[in-house]
């Protein structure tokens, strides 16, 4: 769509509408959309792909985000990274399911106990299993996606230099070319050029949260059920490597996220990583081969993971993992947030955050490119929503970190977080459902329904419920108060709301899984949602038939098999 536009009499000759700085899923996602709507996007790349990405654990708020995504904007192919199903029948068979996250508590230098176990299912009704993205593979997919689509694409190629006029950017690249465009957006993550050009960044991360990570991906890692506990002795729902493992210990977790776990994976690799609390566990000068070696001594029920496995490289140690940022938007650019800033990996919150932000960019964008206004106010919206996920991603992962103290206060704590991200999830659901029966495109927007949190599904109530749980968690951190008087006051709190289905059993510590995910669960869950929930639950959640979600299954097999050149999904 670029060309000549004509400002304050002068035309300005355009070399492209919009230019997005970086190719991670985020930005591809971004450039698909605005180029299926005719927007000329140029992205420019440093690297090269395929190349390897963190932020491979998929949740289902993310994932019905992709779906809403792509209804919304007319972009199937973003679908295709929902579920397991899809990705690997239409993208890659590099992936790996996820039917639940686990969780399994340590102590140094003791075996694990099973009954230290806890676990959130994943429902398979009516899209399918969650996935471990292969990054290598979804994130080049989508830039080919959006190449389709028309972007334009210059990888191996540096932004040196970005200038901003009142009625256009510019940008010198590494090849010496000068690009000008109506908007830029920034896509890069921590090494951002307009955090670096507009000092963006805060000095002191704006952060409870305080942690670091080594990492690697892995072959012959062994699955936890080749010689831990057995599936009766811990008493959960689903296999523990059938999802995202995490061993969680006072001062830190280890993930596990495996690509091999089903049977049509083609990909023998496991991303393992191990975060710690620099406050009690500060760089120390070893190499993150070595960190990793003493972690393992320190744990003896983890160390049987890794007996035969090979890292692929030597293991990555970062600094401290936060940054944030004093601003996101400005005249003609914004930043997604990724770039914005970062927390901890704890819970998958990333990929959910970046689709937010990507979701607003656009609908900012489409409607510049109507009525040529790129300023900072069409965008503050962005901006609003990308601090509140930073803050609630930061109170999630702190609020961890605080619980990994004791096994009980975690088992109490993991409680409140679930309860937010299952009614998050009812939201999101509800949206798409709502939209697919109707044909009515309000629905697909989710970010202007209420007050955008990321957890809570909009009720208002629970934004109280979890920070004052928090707080709970972090006196007992803190020594204000004890564990056991922490666990106390967080089992009372469910008894100040009514939003919490009673079939959750959530005030039942014995019962260490939240939510039965069953297709007899899930149904009983709706029927309760008709009948006797809350009335401002049923008109948030529960405001469409039981058929309407059944015929979902139909259409989204229908959807996930298709071979031809797809159309968008509306049903």
């Amino acid at each position: 769509m670029h060309g000549t536009e004509a400002i304050n009499g002068a035309p300005i000759e355009y070399d492209t509408d919009v230019v997005i700085l970086g190719t991670g899923i985020g930005g591809t996602i971004l450039a698909a959309i605005l180029a299926r709507h005719g927007v000329s996007v140029t992205l420019i790349e440093k690297g090269q792909h395929p190349r390897f990405a963190l932020g491979e654990s998929m949740i289902l708020e993310t994932s019905e985000m992709l779906r809403i995504t792509a209804a919304r904007y007319d972009v199937p192919e973003i679908a295709y990274l929902s579920t397991v199903q899809s990705t690997s029948y239409q993208v890659s068979s590099n992936c790996g399911v996820k039917k639940n996250f686990g969780f399994l508590y340590h102590r140094p230098g003791k075996q694990q106990l099973a009954s230290e176990s806890t676990q959130i299912p994943i429902p398979k009704t009516p899209y399918g299993y969650e996935l471990h993205l292969y990054r290598q593979d979804t994130d080049a997919y989508m830039l080919a996606v959006a190449m389709k689509y028309g972007a334009r694409v210059k990888q191996r190629t540096e932004a040196m230099e970005i200038d901003f006029h009142s009625d256009r950017v510019e940008v010198e690249t590494s090849r010496g070319d000068r690009i000008r465009a109506r908007f830029l957006v920034d896509s890069c993550g921590f090494g951002s050029p307009l955090a670096k050009k507009f000092d963006l960044r805060h000095k002191e991360p704006k952060c409870h949260t305080h942690s670091r990570a080594i990492f690697a991906h892995l072959v012959g890692v062994k699955p936890y059920h080749d010689f831990g506990h057995s599936q009766a002795e811990l008493g959960l729902p689903s296999k523990l490597a059938e999802g995202t493992l995490h061993h969680i210990f006072n001062g830190g977790w280890a993930w596990m996220i495996p690509f091999n776990n089903r049977p049509t994976s083609t990909n023998p690799l496991c991303s393992v990583g191990l975060n710690l609390d620099t406050r009690t566990n500060p760089k120390n000068g070893l190499s993150g081969n070595e960190e990793w070696a003493q972690f393992l001594d320190r744990y003896p029920h983890i160390a049987p993971h890794f007996e035969d496995a090979v890292p692929m490289w030597d293991w990555i140690s970062t600094p401290r993992l936060q940054y944030t940022s004093k601003q996101v938007v400005g005249d003609r650019w914004a930043i997604l947030s990724q770039t914005a800033g970062a927390v901890d990996a704890m819970f998958s919150r990333g990929n959910y955050s970046t689709c937010a932000s990507v979701d607003a960019i656009a609908e900012g964008v489409l409607e510049g490119m109507k009525d040529g206004d790129f300023s900072r106010a069409r965008f503050q919206h962005v901006e609003d929503i990308v601090f509140q996920a930073l803050e609630y991603n930061d109170l999630i992962a702190s609020g961890c970190y605080n619980a990994f103290k004791d096994f009980e206060l975690w088992n109490a704590w993991y409680r409140v977080y679930g309860m937010g991200a299952f009614l998050e999830s009812l939201r999101l659901t509800r949206a798409y459902v709502k939209y697919q029966t109707t044909g009515d495109m309000e629905y697909m927007k989710v970010l202007h329904h209420c007050p955008f949190l990321t957890l809570g599904g909009g009720i208002e109530a629970y934004d109280e419920y979890f920070r004052t749980g928090w707080e709970f968690v972090r006196q007992a951190h803190a020594q204000a108060i004890s564990p056991k008087e922490a666990v106390k006051k967080l089992y009372e709190l469910h008894d100040t709301v009514d939003f919490i289905p009673p079939m959750l059993d959530i005030k039942n510590p014995n019962r260490r899984y939240l939510s039965d995910v069953s297709m007899p669960g899930l149904t009983k869950l709706f029927f309760w949602g008709k009948t006797g929930a809350p009335k401002y639950m049923k008109d948030l959640y529960f405001d469409y038939q039981y058929p309407d979600l059944l015929k979902e299954l139909v259409r989204w097999k229908d959807f996930v098999q298709r071979r031809s050149p797809p159309t968008a999904y509306h049903g």
